[in-house]
């Protein structure tokens, strides 16, 4: 058999005197010009084009024998992995996906660990930089996820918005959140629409500006009336941005739970003196065994004679009182062990039978709060929970109040809403809609959204099931707007310092919107 049917497998240079695997690019020593040496390396590396060898060697007059047209020649499977392959395009997609989405820094690829792994799974793949990945690559990408998630906004029939800003700790980075919310098909979405760097100052004007922007890339001048509300915290320059914007707005719920624990903890606490110390002593308890190996040791076999479970205290942080709960929480749960511990230590602040009675008035003040606050960031409860939320946490025996605030709103005109401005002999098929579902029976366990999405209540309630699409669209709290600032000081490593505003907001509302919307490209 002539070299000719090697030629697909191995490529020769006569100059140079080499022969080298087109599947690996390893060299092949060939003694006097022969094939054994080319049999012994496919054989040992790549079996299955060996066996494929074997067969094409064994066929009559030793003709290249017809391979099935499904199959692709090994030129062309080599081709695929090469620029502008299907495989090869396919990868580094992936790759920029893989990178963005877990927050890896894109020096990864130059890391002799990675290349390896790549020449191993794919040894003809060629890894793009990482210049050329984020100028080509994420680019792309971002353009791609960016029109994906403004169809879904455009089906949308309603929206609302959380909104905040946000610093780096070095305060290079400064960015604005806008994420979206909506009803449809019976299931709530949200995504995020923005992640906005922020230049020059941080008033009102400058921000309600970007917000603006922003919102026009999702939202057409037509459709401005699908606006329900932004979800902001309380700070005066964020209320006025909102404004600014012509946009609804309402503060966020759970910080307005954190400022009211201020009050709930005033009718348990005689002397704030007290409290400030009782709380910085066991904050510098905690820290102080976090930071001893001996005396964490030492901690947990107090925990095993008391047959308590092993459990780390817990670090309050500063102006997070759902933390502060949980630190006291477990500080409590380990009395025993805290008073066994300071038998014989003079180094750490010491706590009497007095300051445990406070713990466990401070806790049963947080508790409500902290439960209140959990559930509220769920990203299910939408801003309907509000009200439920403050009637459980403030009960009252005075049923005629509650029921003179349902009444209230019982009595507000439909016609009132932007939903529609209904002709005068329309008010009363309103009316007459409205007062049959305060006369059906009440579903408490119901999930409102699907209850909506319920073609029965839908046709039965036209216009309370349009109503329930816009004001369930808002959530209560502006929690997707914080997850996504946690998300950016991970996207923020000491790799990605130095990374433009413009790479940073790509990379964020990549991460975010792309496993939303799934990693597989789009065929239309």
């Amino acid at each position: 058999m002539g070299l000719s049917v090697y030629d697909d497998y191995f490529a020769t240079d006569v100059a140079k005197g080499t022969t080298k695997c087109r599947t690996c690019k390893q060299e092949v020593s060939r003694k006097n010009g022969g094939t054994t040496s080319l049999i012994k390396h496919m054989k040992r590396h790549h079996e299955g084009l060996y066996e494929q060898l074997q067969e094409r060697k064994t066929e009559p007059n030793n003709k290249k024998r017809k391979l099935d047209p499904q199959t692709p020649s090994i030129s062309s499977a080599f081709g695929a992995w090469q620029p502008g392959g299907t495989r090869y395009e396919s990868a580094s997609r992936a790759l920029a996906l893989m990178l963005a989405v877990d927050s890896q820094p894109f020096a990864m690829v130059d890391r002799p660990g990675f290349q390896n792994f790549c020449k191993v799974l794919a040894p003809s793949f060629k890894i793009r930089s990482r210049t050329s990945m984020m100028r080509m690559d994420i680019p792309t990408l971002y353009a791609d996820y960016k029109k994906r998630v403004q169809g879904r906004v455009e089906k949308a029939s309603y929206i609302s918005f959380t909104t905040d800003s946000w610093s780096s700790e070095d305060n290079r980075h400064s960015l604005l959140s806008l994420t979206g919310h909506w009803v449809h098909g019976g299931r709530q979405e949200f995504r995020v629409l923005g992640v906005i760097p922020i230049r020059g100052r941080h008033n009102s004007e400058n921000l309600s500006s970007l917000l603006l922007s922003c919102l026009a890339d999702f939202i057409g001048k037509d459709d401005k009336n699908k606006c329900h509300l932004v979800v902001r915290d309380a700070a005066s320059t964020m209320k006025k941005t909102t404004r600014m914007c012509g946009l609804a707005s309402i503060d966020c719920f759970a910080h307005k739970l954190q400022l009211a624990v201020y009050g709930g903890l005033g009718s348990v606490i005689d002397d704030e003196d007290q409290f400030t110390t009782l709380i910085e002593n066991t904050k510098k308890f905690v820290r102080k065994l976090r930071k001893s190996p001996v005396d964490r040791d030492h901690f947990k076999d107090l925990q095993s004679l008391e047959k308590l479970s092993p459990r780390w205290l817990v670090k309050g942080i500063e102006v997070r009182w759902s933390s502060l709960h949980d630190m006291l929480e477990r500080f409590v749960e380990n009395r025993s062990v805290v008073k066994a511990f300071l038998i014989d230590r003079s180094d750490y602040p010491k706590f009497n039978s007095g300051d445990f009675s406070m713990m466990m008035k401070i806790l049963h003040a947080l508790k409500p709060i902290k439960e209140a606050t959990t559930m509220l960031q769920g990203r299910s409860v939408t801003i309907s929970a509000v009200i439920p939320t403050i009637f459980v946490l403030r009960p009252t025996d005075d049923n005629s109040s509650q029921m003179s605030f349902f009444e209230k709103y019982r009595s507000v005109q439909i016609s009132e809403d932007p939903i529609s401005s209904p002709p005068l002999d329309d008010k009363l098929r309103l009316r007459l809609e409205v007062d049959k579902y305060l006369g059906e029976s009440a579903q408490p366990l119901a999930d409102p959204i699907q209850y909506w999405a319920n073609t029965v209540y839908a046709e039965q309630f036209p216009t309370l099931s349009q109503m329930a699409k816009k004001y369930l669209s808002a959530p209560a709290t502006s929690v997707e707007s914080e997850r996504l600032f946690s998300t950016a000081s991970l996207a923020l490593t000491n790799l990605r310092r130095s990374m433009s505003p413009e790479n940073l907001q790509k990379l964020l509302f990549l991460k975010s919107n792309v496993p939303l919307e799934g990693f597989a490209e789009k065929t239309t």
